[in-house]
């Protein structure tokens, strides 16, 4: 049976979605998780890392199938780290608090690091409004979409805390300085050739680009990406696009990963 930690950094801020009536956003990522079909035929084991002093509501926190973990700090970076701590399987994948997994997506996940035997999967996404409206797709390899061999993650190591905001960034560029095949998933409509890709899906010629050319495009039979993002007003995204002050903090630290890496990693 296979094996897999899946590590959550959780704010444990309530759902802004007019269903959810009241339950926190983290709730339906862990429930995306226990939907899982591949969930009979794995052992998956929930991580969660919190803020430093956050208290876990009790009907969380007594919950056997979840570890919570405080972390040293108040940052993505610092509740991923605590939580690293904590895995206990073969393989590692990550989902952001905001976001929910389809069904399919360990089983088609696991398939497609099987394949050709890749050492990293990442999936592109459908953004959706808290009315579960879609807004667009995206094929940045958002961590929501991660799933990795043990080993990978061991070889690549733990975030970098300096980075508040593009974390992901930083360790995909770590990523790409060693010799680890990638696939990245998306559904079977996606546009095949460089043409169509670039005028479509401009985001994965970019993928395909700034990964340095690692990264094969994985096609799977179903007609929607694998992973939900939910837009709202608390995200990072969010607050990097109203608030100046944020916005200066995320264009230097991209400065400083084009400085590092050359390019910004996909």
């Amino acid at each position: 049976m296979q094996s897999l930690s899946v590590l959550i950094a959780s704010r444990l801020a309530p759902s802004t979605r007019p269903q959810a009536n009241g339950a926190l956003l983290v709730e339906a990522a862990i429930q995306s998780i226990r939907s899982q079909t591949l969930a009979a035929r794995a052992e998956i084991r929930i991580v969660v890392g919190v803020d430093r002093g956050k208290k876990v509501p009790p009907a969380l926190a007594n919950r056997d199938d979840i570890t919570f973990v405080e972390s040293a700090g108040r940052t993505q970076a610092a509740a991923l780290n605590a939580a690293v701590g904590h895995i206990d399987g073969d393989f590692v994948s990550f989902l952001e608090d905001d976001d929910i997994w389809d069904p399919h997506f360990l089983e088609t996940a696991f398939a497609a690091l099987k394949l050709k035997s890749y050492g990293f999967a990442s999936c592109n996404q459908l953004e959706m409004d808290e009315t579960d409206r879609p807004l667009r797709l995206r094929d940045f390899p958002t961590m929501s979409g991660w799933l990795m061999p043990r080993a990978t993650w061991d070889a690549v190591g733990t975030f970098n805390e300096s980075y508040r905001w593009h974390l992901d960034n930083d360790w995909l560029g770590r990523l790409g300085r060693l010799d680890i095949s990638r696939c990245h998933l998306v559904e079977d409509g996606a546009p095949r050739d460089a043409v169509s890709i670039e005028r479509d899906r401009p985001e994965i010629a970019t993928l395909l680009k700034h990964s340095l050319r690692k990264v094969e495009l994985a096609r799977h039979s179903l007609t929607l990406p694998l992973v939900r993002r939910l837009v709202h007003r608390g995200s990072g995204i969010a607050q990097i696009s109203r608030d100046p002050a944020v916005k200066a903090e995320s264009r230097d630290e991209y400065e400083r990963l084009i400085r590092e890496y050359g390019l910004l990693p996909w």
